[in-house]
C-alpha cells in the first residue's frame, strides 16, 4: 500500500515537472516514464504521450523485458519524445 502512494505521488511530481518544462499539458496527455519505473522522474525519463497511445502501448508491452526488448522500446519512445519535442516548437 505505502508502494502505491510512493508511486502516485511520484506521477504527480512528473506531471508537475513536465508542466513547468513544457507548460499546461491537455487532460488527455500522460506523462509515461520510459524506463517504467514511477520514481524515476529524470527529466530526460519522461516523455508526454496521449493518453490512448499511452493505454495501447503498455496493452502491447504487458510481457516482461529482456534487455534487448527493453532497449527497442527505449528507442521507439525516444523517437516519440523527438517527434512531441518538434510539434510543440
Amino acid at each position: 500500500m505505502n508502494e502505491d502512494i510512493n508511486k502516485d505521488y511520484s506521477r504527480q511530481k512528473a506531471r508537475k515537472m513536465m508542466v513547468e518544462h513544457f507548460g499546461i499539458l491537455e487532460r488527455s496527455e500522460v506523462v509515461h516514464h520510459i524506463d517504467h519505473d514511477p520514481l524515476n522522474n529524470d527529466i530526460n525519463n519522461l516523455v508526454v504521450i496521449d493518453n490512448g497511445e499511452h493505454i495501447s502501448y503498455h496493452a502491447t508491452h504487458k510481457a516482461k523485458y529482456t534487455n534487448d526488448s527493453l532497449l527497442k522500446d527505449l528507442s521507439n519512445l525516444e523517437s516519440l519524445l523527438a517527434i512531441y519535442n518538434t510539434n510543440i516548437a
